[in-house]
This record gives structure tokens, C-alpha cells and sequence, in this order.
């Protein structure tokens, strides 16, 4: 029934949460507004998102932004990408007892390398039928007719370097071993250069060798294999000390 003493609440309302009656004027009673779907945005029922600055694909490393995009939920503009850092790499400076250390190391290697190739000159160079014909040192104090020095056998389809190229080889890796031991780093390149000489003198006397049905023997293998050592090791050397 009406409130005598305040008429204007006229209104009986009854609430399921709070389960009680109230009494309400027709201000506190407002009619249900109704908006077409495309009303949303302009009745402001529905805000529109924030807008933030777009970033270019050249924005990404700390280029102004030019036009206007929503921003992700970190604020930084949908397609903005992290700047590229540059990888930390980390240098220690060699002190001279260190520099000292790893030349005389590969100084030592060297001319070690380099007095095994002079040890291959003696040791048998060519087999036929599991007899030795001779060594490198024979082949070339006696030649191919015992007449004498010979640098190198010749003829007919055959080139046969002597013992002589075994030991210019092996004297000058051992030079090169020297000077990298005296803290010369020309000294890998004189070894590098050596030991590939000797490799392909050994190379091209094996062939020789092998296409007149004769077998290699040990030292030329060894001379061959010791001088591809020789450029291994010094070119190892050379960057052990860079």
C-alpha cells in the first residue's frame, strides 16, 4: 500500500538477493535502453581500444613511429620487434711468457716433424717381389746406373725423385721450425710450403712407382705422410699463436 507519509515512493519492489521489499520513486526506476548493433561504439557503450603509435618494419631499432596501431598488452605496437643485440664475444690478450711458450711449443713440433722427414731418406723406398731395392739415400748417391749424384731418375714414363728432395724438404721444415721458435711467424709458411713440395714429390714417385707394377716401400709412404703432417702442424701453429 502507498506510504502516507512519503507518497512519491509508490513504487513495491521485491529483491531475491537481499530478500526484502523496497519502496522506489520513478526516479529510481529507468527505462531499459535499447541500441542497434551498429550503435555500440557511438552510444559509448563499448569504449574503443587506445591507440598507439605503429612501428614500421625499420621502427623495430629505434626509428621514430609514423602511423597509428593498437598496442599489445606490454605496450609495444602489434609487429614491433626487439632490437638486434650483437653477440658478446670475449678476447684475453696473450702476455709474452704466453706468446714465448707457444712458439717455442710449435717451434719444437715443427722441426721435429721436420727431422723425421730427413729420417725417411734411409729407410727402404722401393720394393719388388718383397725384395728392398734401395732406399732413398741409394737411389740417389747411385742413380739408376750406379753412375753417380742424381737429384732425380727420368725417362720413359718415369720420374723418380731421390733421396735428395727428402732431405731439402726436412732441412727446410726444420728451418721453418727454428724460426718459429725464434718467435718468427714467417717460419709456418717456410714449413707449410715445404711439406707441400714433399708431398707431391713423394706423390708423383709413388705413382711412378706403382704403374711399372713395383711396390712403394715404407720410407716413401713415410715421407709422404710426415710431409702432410708438416703443413698440418704448421698451419696449426700459426693459428695456435693468433
Amino acid at each position: 500500500m502507498p506510504n502516507a507519509e512519503r507518497p512519491e515512493y509508490r513504487h513495491f519492489v521485491f529483491s531475491r538477493v537481499m530478500g526484502q521489499w523496497y519502496q522506489l520513486r520513478d526516479e529510481d526506476l529507468e527505462a531499459p535502453q535499447h541500441f542497434a548493433p551498429g550503435d555500440a561504439f557511438q552510444q559509448g557503450v563499448i569504449a574503443p581500444a587506445p591507440q598507439a603509435p605503429y612501428s614500421s618494419p625499420g621502427d623495430a631499432f629505434g626509428q621514430p613511429a609514423r602511423f597509428g596501431m593498437p598496442a599489445d598488452a606490454f605496450g609495444q605496437p602489434y609487429g614491433a620487434a626487439q632490437a638486434a643485440r650483437a653477440p658478446q664475444t670475449r678476447t684475453r690478450s696473450l702476455s709474452g711468457k704466453d706468446e714465448t711458450r707457444i712458439m717455442w711449443f710449435s717451434g719444437a713440433v715443427v722441426a721435429l716433424v721436420g727431422v723425421l722427414i730427413v729420417i725417411t731418406t734411409f729407410l727402404p723406398w722401393l720394393h719388388f717381389m718383397g725384395f728392398q731395392l734401395g732406399s732413398g739415400w741409394n737411389a740417389m748417391m747411385h742413380g739408376s746406373s750406379g753412375n753417380g749424384f742424381s737429384i732425380f731418375i727420368h725417362g720413359e714414363g718415369v720420374l723418380f725423385f731421390t733421396g735428395f728432395w727428402s732431405i731439402l724438404v726436412g732441412l727446410a721444415v726444420i728451418t721453418g721450425g727454428v724460426m718459429l721458435f725464434m718467435r718468427y711467424t714467417a717460419g709456418s709458411w717456410v714449413a707449410r710450403i715445404a711439406g707441400g713440395a714433399g708431398v707431391i714429390c713423394s706423390a708423383m714417385t709413388i705413382i711412378t712407382i706403382v704403374t711399372h707394377s713395383l711396390s712403394a716401400g715404407a720410407g716413401l709412404w713415410l715421407f709422404n705422410l710426415v710431409s702432410l703432417a708438416a703443413v698440418i702442424v704448421s698451419v696449426w701453429s700459426i693459428r695456435a699463436f693468433q
